[in-house]
């Protein structure tokens, strides 16, 4: 399967798309950016006479604004998930260890501040 970045502007009521297949460059538009996809993997797909389902195709903003947005949002969402794994993981650390010591699973959650019944789900 073979990736295309497509790059989109917006003019008027369109989202126009700009897009490399093969050293060649092409172009294709949408009223709505989330058809954007499906279009420029049709029209590539017209190009090369390939199936269109062989392509991915990856949106970026050509105005340098919008994409600076986007990237911070990508940015932050994935310092989220990291966030996310790593109180996943000290939690279940954190259990193991102290229903390991004896501790009963309400004790470990008033110490913890979380429900008996989330440490019931850690624990399974």
């Amino acid at each position: 399967m073979d990736t295309i970045n497509a790059t989109v502007t917006r003019d008027g009521k369109w989202w126009v798309a700009d897009f490399t297949v093969d050293g060649h460059e092409y172009g294709t538009q949408a009223r709505r950016l989330g058809d954007i996809a499906a279009e420029v993997a049709d029209a590539a797909a017209l190009m090369t006479d390939r199936d269109p389902s062989d392509y991915t195709v990856t949106i970026t903003a050509a105005d340098p604004q919008w994409a600076a947005l986007v990237e911070e949002y990508q940015s932050a969402t994935a310092d989220l998930a990291r966030a996310q794994d790593a109180a996943r993981d000290a939690s279940r650390a954190a259990v193991t260890a102290l229903r390991a010591q004896g501790l009963t699973g309400r004790d470990v959650a008033a110490l913890m501040g979380i429900s008996p019944q989330r440490i019931s789900q850690i624990v399974a």
